[in-house]
Parts: C-alpha cells; sequence; structure tokens
C-alpha cells in the first residue's frame, strides 16, 4: 500500500512538472499565451517583377517588421519559399510553381494574434503589399505529433 502511495505522488508530481515545463520550440520567439492563436500568412508575389533594388528595399524592410513582431512576442517563424519547385496532380508532375493572379507563393509566416483581424491588421505592415503582393491569413492548427503504434509480441 506504502509503495502504491509513493508511486501515486511521484506520477502526480511528473503530471505536474510536465504541465508547468516552458515551451521549448527553438523556432519560437514568442512564448504562447493560451488567450493567443497561431495564424499564418500565405505571402505571395511575382518576384520576377522585383527589380534588385526593390528586393533589397523588401528584405530591409522584413528585418524592421519582423524585429518588431519578436518585441511584441507575436512572431512564431518564417519560412521562405526561395525557388520554383513540383507542381504534383493526379495527371502527372512537373516543374514549376502554382500562380494565381500573376503571383506565386514566397513564405510563410507564422504569428499569434488574438483574432483573424487582428492577424490581418499585421499582415497588412507586410512589405511585399507595397510592390503587388498579398498575404493570406488563415487560422493554423498544428497536428498532433505521431504516437508510435504499441509494440507486439
Amino acid at each position: 500500500m506504502k509503495q502504491a502511495l509513493l508511486f501515486a505522488a511521484l506520477l502526480l508530481c511528473l503530471q505536474l512538472a510536465a504541465q508547468n515545463k516552458p515551451n521549448s520550440n527553438a523556432n519560437s520567439s514568442a512564448t504562447k499565451n493560451t488567450t493567443m492563436k497561431e495564424y499564418v500568412l500565405v505571402m505571395r508575389i511575382n518576384p520576377n517583377a522585383l527589380t534588385p533594388a526593390q528586393i533589397t528595399d523588401v528584405r530591409e524592410k522584413w528585418a524592421i517588421l519582423v524585429k518588431e513582431w519578436k518585441e511584441k512576442k507575436i512572431y512564431v517563424e518564417g519560412n521562405q519559399v526561395i525557388a520554383d519547385g513540383l507542381v504534383v496532380k493526379k495527371a502527372g508532375i512537373e516543374q514549376g510553381a502554382v500562380f494565381s493572379d500573376g503571383t506565386r507563393v514566397v513564405s510563410f509566416i507564422t504569428l499569434l494574434a488574438n483574432s483573424m483581424q487582428e492577424a490581418a491588421a499585421w499582415a497588412q505592415k507586410t512589405p511585399l503589399l507595397l510592390y503587388g503582393g498579398s498575404a493570406e491569413v488563415r487560422l493554423l492548427q498544428r497536428a498532433a505529433a505521431a504516437t508510435p503504434a504499441p509494440a507486439t509480441n
């Protein structure tokens, strides 16, 4: 009986420790607030239409904006899509990118916000908009980590 109580107390301590463990996502500069949700900004532009000076301007403005987002602890991560890849369809696979309205996806930015409208307000500050780009704001739902199937004997 004494061992069962000790084991139960140990399990309770481990459970409490796991609940109080801070988020250790190395890519995140934000401490997740339970009232905020993650939104992804799907950034589109025609990169071929930009001059070298415009590309430099966009990069400089992005650096300033990301710094602001990090200071406000709403920046989670950003990923550039730097080149065309492969487009997979039922009919086959072809090299390229999907263009919509003359633009293609060039990056994904994940931010924390209290609402879709707040995330859209942050998206309005993105420098791609100055050069004909767009930002699509979507609520992000992270997939649960896959758990391995139990071993069978």
